[in-house]
Formats: structure tokens, C-alpha cells, sequence
């Protein structure tokens, strides 16, 4: 009850009606953007595949193709005469790195042990080593790096598409390279074309091959004397078993690289104008056309100063190269696209 004072002849106060957080966004402007922006999240969760890894965004997933490289990176192998796994690693003391012994996954018999009896009652379990390897990463389900020397952290570099050149970081901050002789090394705090690495497809399933930008050798390893295992960048072709390696990274980074990757293709976000770069390099963008379109001088008038074709241009062009004149069709060619003010 309101304690106010009201006296004979006051005029009863008008009551406000309460308008909704959805008037009051939409008298912002703000009611369309976050619908935009539930609608976002909406086609997002419809294409995200956590729920597979079981709702953990950090958890360890295998990266199927050079576009999937991004954050925290694991490169390991599994052995085919002995069936260990082996990993890359930081060897801080001689900032070279090195190999190590990652531990198994632990088996479903192993997983199911803390469980009751009643639970796993009549189940038969069977082992992922004694199942049947499928080739995408099912047989590896569960590894996942045992120390931080183990981890890397690769990152894009810009404007590469095919192939995709990364680098690749320690944990202390240092860029992982390779010399003319073959040594791996991580000694770089900043990042050179020695510390580049062009990552392809080794054609073994979702196996991929590092080779350096520089030497243009594939990261390896080498067995010594006493059966040591070392890591080499030596190898100069894709014909071995140490060339190809299983990648994981962790699966929010993945699918922002996903998401990144399908922005790109579609011109919007992620690397802008990657794609439409590497599209006017390979002719098939119409220079004359592109050039107009850019154009505001004409005032809607259709200008055209070449001969329409970019084929017909390349050829122009190449003839202009052969016979030594290149620089002057190129500065012909500027003084009537009027691309350039100063020709």
C-alpha cells in the first residue's frame, strides 16, 4: 500500500505502460542485430560437432587437413614395427627439438574398470588395438600430449593458400626452423622463411607432411646407431614412413579455422581477399571489368580501353615481356585504365 499523501482534488497520476526489452532494442536499432546474432548461433550449433568429443571445447581432436591447424598443435606418429607413439618435443637444454614416447590411450577395458559389474553386465569390450582401424583417427581417440614440451602452437601465414605455409611455436616462445643440414631447431624469437613450413597432404589418410619453405625438405625422423630415434628435416620426397604425421589440435580452434576457412570462400570475414587475389592472378577475373567496376569517373558510361578479353591480355602482355617492352605496355595500360595518377 503506497504511504504518499493525497489530497482532496489532486488529479490521479497516469500510469506508464511498461514497454518491452524488444521495443526498446528495436527503437535502437538493436532488435535486428541480435536476432542476426541468434540466428548466428543458431546455424552454428547446427554445425558444430562438440556433442562427438563429448561437449569439451578443449579436448584433443585430429586435424584432417592443413586447413585445420591453428592453436595448440600435437605432431605425433605410431610406430608400425613396434606400435609406440612418438611425438615431438621441446628440448629446452641444446633449443633443438627432439622425439619422445607418448603414452598409449587408455582402453575402453581400462575406462569401464570403475564401473559396476551390473552396469557392463553381458557387454563384450574389445580394445581399440585389437579392432579394426578405420583410417580417421578412430584408433587414436583419447591421445593427447603428456607434457607442455609437447605442445606447439601453430599459427597461419597470411595470403598463403596452396599450399598453406604456418609456423610453428614452443612453448617458450621460440620459432621452430631447419638449416641447409637438416637439423630442427628453436632457436628463432622471431619468424623468418626459415621458421615457414608448407603443410600438405601425405596421402595417407588424414596424415599430413611439413616441408620447410626455405630448403624445401620434409620434416622426419632417422634411426642412429643403438636405435635411437632423431628428428631430421632432410628427406627430400614423400616416400617414406617418418614424412607423414597425425596432427591434433583442440577442437574450439578447429572450428573457428572451419568457420574462418568457409568465411573465406564466400568473401566475407575470416582471410578477405585471399580468395579473390589468387582469382585475378590465375586470369579469371577480367581485369577491365574489375578495374570499371572501381571506377567512378565514367559516370555510368561504359569505358573500355583493352580488348575485353583477359586472355587476349595475358597474351598482350607476355609478347610485350618476350620483346623487352614489358614496363612500357604496363604503363600504357595504367594511363588508359587511369589506375594510377601519377602515369
Amino acid at each position: 500500500m503506497s504511504m504518499r499523501l493525497h489530497f482532496k482534488g489532486d488529479k490521479p497520476d497516469k500510469k506508464k505502460k511498461k514497454r518491452s526489452h524488444r521495443h526498446e532494442d528495436e527503437d535502437r536499432g538493436e532488435g535486428s542485430s541480435r536476432r542476426r546474432k541468434s540466428k548466428r548461433d543458431e546455424n552454428d550449433s547446427a554445425e558444430s560437432d562438440v556433442e562427438d568429443v563429448g561437449g569439451d571445447e578443449t579436448a584433443w581432436v585430429l586435424a584432417q587437413r592443413p586447413e585445420d591447424l591453428t592453436g595448440p598443435l600435437l605432431l605425433y606418429q605410431r610406430l608400425t614395427s613396434s606400435s609406440r607413439l612418438i611425438a615431438v618435443t621441446l628440448n629446452p637444454t641444446i633449443t633443438r627439438m627432439d622425439l619422445s614416447t607418448l603414452p598409449p590411450p587408455p582402453s575402453l577395458s581400462t575406462s569401464l574398470a570403475d564401473l559396476p559389474p551390473e552396469a557392463v553386465e553381458g557387454a563384450t569390450i574389445v580394445d581399440s588395438a585389437e579392432g579394426v582401424a578405420t583410417g580417421d583417427g578412430s584408433e587414436d581417440a583419447g591421445i593427447g600430449p603428456s607434457s607442455m614440451q609437447q605442445v606447439l602452437v601453430a599459427n597461419r601465414v597470411l595470403d598463403t593458400v596452396d599450399p598453406p605455409r604456418f609456423t610453428l611455436r614452443t612453448t617458450q616462445h621460440r620459432f621452430v626452423g631447419a638449416d641447409k643440414h637438416g637439423a630442427v631447431l628453436c632457436s628463432a624469437e622471431a619468424r623468418g622463411p626459415q621458421e615457414e613450413w608448407a603443410v600438405v597432404s601425405a596421402g595417407y589418410g588424414s596424415k599430413l607432411a611439413f616441408r620447410n619453405h626455405v630448403h624445401g625438405t620434409y620434416l622426419s625422423w632417422d634411426e642412429i646407431a643403438g636405435g635411437k630415434l632423431v628428428l631430421r628435416c632432410d628427406s627430400q620426397d614423400l616416400n617414406g614412413e617418418g614424412d607423414a604425421w597425425s596432427a591434433k589440435v583442440q577442437w574450439k580452434f578447429r572450428h573457428n579455422a572451419r568457420k574462418a576457412e568457409r568465411a573465406r570462400e564466400i568473401g566475407k570475414g575470416g582471410l578477405v581477399g585471399v580468395g579473390k587475389k589468387l582469382r585475378i592472378d590465375q586470369g579469371e577475373v577480367d581485369e577491365a571489368s574489375l578495374s570499371k567496376s572501381r571506377q567512378g569517373h565514367s559516370l555510368g558510361k561504359v569505358m573500355t580501353y583493352s580488348s575485353g578479353d583477359a586472355r587476349s591480355d595475358r597474351k598482350a602482355l607476355k609478347k610485350a615481356q618476350k620483346e623487352g617492352r614489358a614496363a612500357e605496355e604496363l604503363l600504357d595500360r595504367r594511363v588508359k585504365m587511369k589506375s594510377d595518377k601519377f602515369a
